[in-house]
This record gives structure tokens, C-alpha cells and sequence, in this order.
């Protein structure tokens, strides 16, 4: 009994008339998708393009922070040996 009337909505669903609107929908929306994709194509580039600009200003921000904090560990390892070597004598 369930199987019919599954049977009997399947093909109430896809009678000639639901099945070519369903078709014509499907279609319209493709072609919007697409046209759609366009134009959020063109304004991803832009993000991208920004976002890579971004990223060279942080990078390089964080090339002169590495060489600042490499130099001060470097420049104060010098300068305690040299009071070290200074306090012995």
C-alpha cells in the first residue's frame, strides 16, 4: 500500500508539464549561476590582488621585526661575554 502511494506522487511529480518547468527552472538558473560567477570572478581577482599586497607588507614587516630581534640577541650576547670577561679581570 506504501509503494503505491509513493508510485502515485512520483507520477503526479513528474507528469510532461512538471517535468519541462523543472527543466526551463534548472536551466534559468544555470545561466545565472554563470553570468553570476562572471562578475564575482572579476572581484575575486580584486580580493586577490589585495590580499597579496597584504601579504608582501607583512612579510617584509616581519623580515625587519626576525633581523631587529637576531641582532639584539646577538648584540647583547656580545656585550654580556664582554662584561663577563671584564669583571674577571
Amino acid at each position: 500500500m506504501n509503494k503505491n502511494k509513493v508510485q502515485v506522487l512520483k507520477e503526479k511529480m513528474m507528469s510532461k508539464g512538471t517535468a519541462i518547468k523543472a527543466s526551463v527552472v534548472t536551466g534559468c538558473f544555470m545561466m545565472a549561476c554563470n553570468a553570476n560567477a562572471a562578475i564575482v570572478q572579476a572581484d575575486a581577482d580584486a580580493v586577490v590582488a589585495e590580499v597579496l599586497a597584504d601579504l608582501a607588507i607583512a612579510v617584509a614587516a616581519g623580515f625587519a621585526i626576525f633581523g631587529t630581534a637576531t641582532a639584539a640577541k646577538a648584540g647583547f650576547g656580545m656585550l654580556s661575554r664582554f662584561i663577563g670577561k671584564g669583571a674577571r679581570g
